[in-house]
C-alpha cells in the first residue's frame, strides 16, 4: 500500500516543477522584450540627436507696405508684413533678394479674394503660403510650409530662412 501512496505523490512532483518552469520562462522572456525595447529607444534617441538641430529664432525683419489688388474685381489688400528668420540667417542674403521676396508676396496676395483674406483661418493660411513663397526666394525649397507644418503649429514654416510671418497692419475693401 505504501507504493500506491508514493504513485499519487510522485506525479503532483512532477507537475510542480512545469509551474514554476512556465513562470521563470514568462518571466525571462518579460525582461528580454523590456531591455530589448529599452535598448532600441535608447539607440534610436541617440540616433536622433545627431540629425536634428534645434532651430531657433532669429531676427526679424519687416517689409515696406504692399498695396496690391486682390483677385475681385474693385478690391484690394495694404498690408506691413514682417519676417522672422531662423537663428543664424545672414540678413545680407534677404537684402540682395529683397525685390524678389516683395514680387512673391505680391503675387501671392493678388491670386487671393477678398473672402479668403477676410477670416482668421484665411490669414492664417495665407501666413504659410507666404512663407513658403519667400523661403522658395531665398533658397530654400527643399521642404514647403505645407509638409512641414498643420494648422495647429505655432510657426509658419519649420523649415527654411522665414519661420514665421506676423502682419503688422492688414486692411481690406
Amino acid at each position: 500500500m505504501p507504493e500506491r501512496d508514493n504513485a499519487p505523490i510522485e506525479e503532483e512532483e512532477l507537475e510542480q516543477p512545469k509551474k514554476g518552469g512556465g513562470k521563470k520562462l514568462f518571466v525571462l522572456l518579460l525582461l528580454v522584450l523590456v531591455l530589448g525595447g529599452g535598448g532600441f529607444f535608447a539607440m534610436k534617441m541617440k540616433l536622433s540627436k545627431g540629425k536634428h538641430t534645434k532651430v531657433e529664432l532669429g531676427e526679424i525683419v519687416p517689409l515696406p507696405e504692399i498695396l496690391v489688388n486682390l483677385r475681385d474685381p474693385n478690391t484690394y489688400a495694404r498690408t506691413e508684413i514682417s519676417l522672422h528668420f531662423k537663428k543664424g540667417f545672414e540678413k545680407t542674403h534677404f537684402d540682395e533678394r529683397v525685390d524678389a521676396v516683395r514680387d512673391a508676396v505680391i503675387l501671392k496676395l493678388s491670386s487671393k479674394s477678398l473672402k479668403e483674406v477676410q477670416t482668421l483661418e484665411g490669414k492664417m493660411a495665407l501666413k504659410r503660403e507666404i512663407a513658403k513663397v519667400v523661403n522658395h526666394v531665398l533658397g530654400d525649397s527643399s521642404k514647403t510650409a505645407s509638409e512641414s507644418t498643420t494648422k495647429d503649429s505655432e510657426w509658419e514654416s519649420d523649415t527654411g530662412p522665414v519661420l514665421k510671418i506676423y502682419f503688422a497692419n492688414f486692411a481690406t475693401q
